[in-house]
């Protein structure tokens, strides 16, 4: 009996010391951008604000920017913001469309 229980203490403290190794893996790296509440209405922070890009509104999709730019793109020497990829993308498709000089 004594061989057997000790058999199934190490067993036991094996698995401990793998779960306790499996825990100890490191988190995946937060994102900065967070989301916040406001008003009902979720507006995600930005390295971006209105002040750094020249249009109010997103030239693809018209949405104000004052709900967040996701997006920056330099164009004949000013930055243009966008709310997403996606429309900085539509845009770069071309520019001279949105863009009249």
């Amino acid at each position: 009996m004594s061989n057997h229980s000790n058999l199934v203490n190490k067993f036991i403290l094996s698995i401990i010391l793998l779960l306790s190794i499996a825990c100890q893996h490191d988190k995946p790296a937060e994102t900065k951008a967070t989301s916040v509440k406001t008003d009902s209405v979720i507006a995600k922070s930005s390295p971006y604000t209105l002040d750094m890009v020249v249009n109010q509104k997103d030239l693809a999709c018209y949405m104000p920017l004052k709900e967040g730019i996701g997006d920056t793109v330099h164009y004949h020497g000013k930055v243009y913001g966008f709310c997403s990829k996606e429309c900085k993308k539509e845009f770069l498709t071309r520019p001279s469309y949105y863009v009249k000089d």
